[in-house]
């Protein structure tokens, strides 16, 4: 046996990791936290008159539809246009909103003539 322990190797525990050495994490069990709500005929009738009356203003379309909020009606929205996109017909989609500018921008380098 040699006297100098810091030569003294483990065999039995491998430096890099294998799959049979590794801790797994346990995943949290997938739970719905609410059941799925269907839109109605009518609140969907609701919903593109809406549309047409506010644009893209989702929190004034829920208030106008009543039951959904503003998340669940763009979410709405959204494959509404893609379906009213796909189908080909003409009814009214409103424009996208503008971009808004930065506040700051990041600061440009200055060009130097050389």
């Amino acid at each position: 046996m040699d006297s100098r322990p810091w030569l003294n190797y483990s065999i039995h525990t491998p430096t890099t990791p294998t799959p049979n050495n590794v801790a797994r994490k346990t995943r949290k069990p997938y739970t719905l936290t609410k059941e799925k709500e269907y839109w109605t005929d009518l609140e969907h009738d609701k919903f593109v008159e809406a549309v047409e009356l506010f644009g893209r203003d989702w929190r004034k379309i829920a208030a106008f539809v009543g039951k959904k909020t503003a998340k669940q009606i763009n979410s709405h929205a959204q494959k509404h246009f893609k379906k009213i996109k796909k189908d080909g017909t003409n009814e009214y989609i409103p424009p996208p909103r503008p971009k808004k500018k930065a506040a700051h921008p990041y600061p440009r380098k200055a060009i130097q003539n050389g």
